[in-house]
């Protein structure tokens, strides 16, 4: 399907109460439409979840993906919202402003139908532990750069710990960036 901005929504101007810096990461089902997020969960730096919703899909479901997003018709029945409605509850606490973590947040975005300019990619940011056009993935980087477990059931995904594990990843780059303060400008 060819892009087409009209479709996509951007969050609100800043606002009280909006946050500085959250994580992101989208369960996302293939329907007649594409791409639709299913599942968003969003975090804080201290790992806090801050949104773990459902929203049901727009579009006839192509397929769920159950065995890698988990997603099932039975979750998404009792969902209230519609996956065109992910920018609204993001919305909520985050703004133009806000700093959005993830990996590989094109897809998430293109799912969500969000435009956003203040971003940290995890996938980009520890983007020479793969050739281009390919990318890392979140699973392999964590275990090399965080060196401790990151899902009990292998293949399986949980939108809650990849957004944390992105985080970790960042917050693992400032760290080491922190040796360097030539790296420091690439993120603040």
């Amino acid at each position: 399907t060819p892009f087409d901005a009209k479709e996509y929504e951007q969050l609100p101007e800043k606002f009280e109460g909006a946050l500085d810096i959250i994580s992101l990461d989208c369960e996302m089902i293939e329907t007649e439409f594409g791409d639709e997020c299913a599942r968003l969960s969003v975090t804080r730096e201290d790992d806090t979840v801050i949104l773990d919703q459902f929203f049901k899909p727009v579009g006839d479901v192509v397929d769920y993906r159950t065995e890698f997003s988990g997603i099932t018709p039975e979750i998404l029945e009792k969902a209230t919202a519609t996956s065109y409605e992910t920018v609204k509850a993001l919305s909520a606490f985050a703004s133009r402003e806000t700093i959005i973590v993830g990996h590989s947040l094109e897809n998430d975005f293109r799912s969500m139908k969000l435009i956003h300019k203040r971003v940290i990619d995890s996938s980009i940011v520890y983007n020479r532990d793969c050739q281009y056009p390919y990318k890392p993935s979140l699973v392999k980087l964590y275990k090399k750069y965080i060196q401790k477990p990151f899902r009990e059931q292998p293949g399986s995904h949980d939108s809650i710990d990849d957004a944390r594990a992105s985080f970790d990843l960042i917050k693992h780059a400032l760290k080491v960036a922190s040796k360097s303060s030539a790296w420091i400008n690439l993120f603040w």
